[in-house]
């Protein structure tokens, strides 16, 4: 069964284990399609109840199956729960292009003292998560997902910003969930947590996950965590504090410990730690005395450099190209390219063009590396029009003087041609076409030279 465009507001809905005629009914391939959950739960606090929200929840629990059922979330946005928006279990599940926003600023999920609970809490035997947005969630967690996860094309932003709950990262993995994960392609940033976590400590640790071409920027506790052995960081990108400073050189923003603090046994022993790009990274604190080196089995072909964001065209605007005025500092290593035609941006696809490189509103865009306009195409989209000018009534009306270039398919990086002028508000958009040859005129952003 499914459920599609529905608008539930100060309610939601909880498909769980029943028993009807004497006989129990199981909760099996459920699609929930475009729902707009708006404050779905609430506590009851106000009325000295102290239990836990009950928020929208699958459950495919079956008698001698703990995890079965088969789910699909596709296309859905939740905002303002007070509780954790999203939870299932699962035998196989699918999160795709969902929406969470200014979820859980309370964290009453628990009665008693843990670690903390996720926006999107998953116990699934199979579990892909992919092109969803997290903006400003109030959970230590972000993503935290089931066994043999899949972990793609997310945006999480502003995760537990609030700092009302230990521990976290925008992407947890405990210990079960690492065997076979794979979390590629994710944006992580402006939180105070860790970016992306694989967690334990001897003798319960995690193996054989991978962790590869993230980026995870501005982050207070650090950029990526990973706890375990036999695992793979390869091509991630990793930089600055929280404030947006490059991270003290005792803290990391690439951490592969050799050690969990003072825990005696080895971890990352046989991992293997290659083609990443940081401003600090090592293997842990050393108690006393500097930290430990990045610790693995093959640890080659990393860059580690305070200065690191000099090597990339934009990084402040989300344009992590390496720079390619000077090959003797060119990066090749890393998450992207220096001159993609597709430039790969995470997070949930819409209607139209979005998720606009540089952003919009940017006041901090640098004319002599801005080269080219890239953004995140519209769902169903085959080809775009891109207009560029310093009217915005023009660009919006997309003057033919206005016009820049054009793309088909996946291409999503258009150039500019020309050299823009310092101290300068440009406007722009991208005009998608539909395969049935249907035009989504997109937003009219804007952004400033310095």
């Amino acid at each position: 069964s499914s459920g599609i465009n529905a608008e539930y507001g100060g309610t939601t809905m909880r498909a769980i284990p029943t028993w009807k005629l004497k006989k129990l009914k199981y909760v099996d391939h459920l699609k929930l399609d475009s729902l707009n959950f708006n404050f779905p739960c609430a506590s009851k606090r106000m009325l000295h109840e102290t239990e836990v929200t009950q928020c929208t929840l699958v459950n495919g629990k079956k008698r001698g199956k703990p995890l079965d059922g088969t789910f699909v979330f596709y296309n859905n946005t939740f905002h303002g729960a007070d509780g954790i928006p999203l939870s299932y279990i699962a035998g196989k599940s699918l999160l795709d292009n969902n929406l969470f926003t200014y979820n859980d600023w309370t964290s009453a999920n628990s009665r008693v003292g843990d670690g903390g609970h996720a926006t999107v809490r998953a116990k699934s035997l199979s579990d892909t998560a992919i092109r969803n947005t997290l903006l400003y969630n109030g959970e230590g967690h972000g993503i935290r997902p089931g066994k043999t996860p899949n972990v793609t094309l997310n945006h999480v932003v502003g995760q537990c910003w609030g700092l009302q709950q230990n521990d976290g990262a925008g992407i947890h993995l405990t210990i079960w969930p690492q065997r076979y994960s794979h979390i590629h392609r994710n944006w992580v940033h402006d939180s105070p947590k860790y970016g992306i976590r694989f967690d334990g400590q001897p003798p319960r640790i995690g193996y054989l996950g991978t962790i590869s071409s993230n980026v995870v920027v501005r982050l207070g506790a650090g950029g990526i965590q990973m706890k375990g052995d036999n695992h793979t960081a390869l091509n991630n990108l990793a930089f600055d504090t929280e404030s947006g400073e490059t991270r003290y050189y005792k803290d990391c923003s690439l951490c592969v410990w050799r050690y969990v603090r003072k825990n005696p046994g080895e971890i990352n022993k046989f991992s293997t730690v290659v083609g990443n790009v940081a401003d600090v990274a090592h293997g842990g604190k050393r108690y006393p005395g500097d930290p430990y080196p990045l610790h693995g089995q093959n640890v080659t072909g990393n860059i580690v450099d305070p200065n690191i964001k000099s090597y990339l065209r934009d990084p402040d605007n989300f344009d992590f190209r390496p720079l390619n005025h000077d090959m003797s500092h060119m990066i090749t290593v890393g998450p992207y390219t220096a001159n993609p035609s597709k430039y790969w941006i995470p997070g949930r696809k819409e209607y139209k063009p979005s998720s606009p490189v540089p952003p919009n509103g940017s006041t901090t865009v640098m004319a002599d590396n801005r080269d080219a306009l890239m953004w995140l195409p519209g769902i169903g989209h085959v080809a775009h029009d891109v207009f560029l000018g310093e009217n915005a009534e023009e660009v919006a009306r997309g003057d033919m003087s206005c016009v820049v270039g054009g793309t088909n398919g996946d291409d999503n990086v258009v150039r500019i041609g020309r050299k823009l002028k310092a101290g300068t508000r440009y406007y722009w958009k991208v005009d998608g076409t539909g395969s049935d040859g249907s035009v989504v005129s997109g937003d009219v952003w804007w952004f400033e030279t310095v």
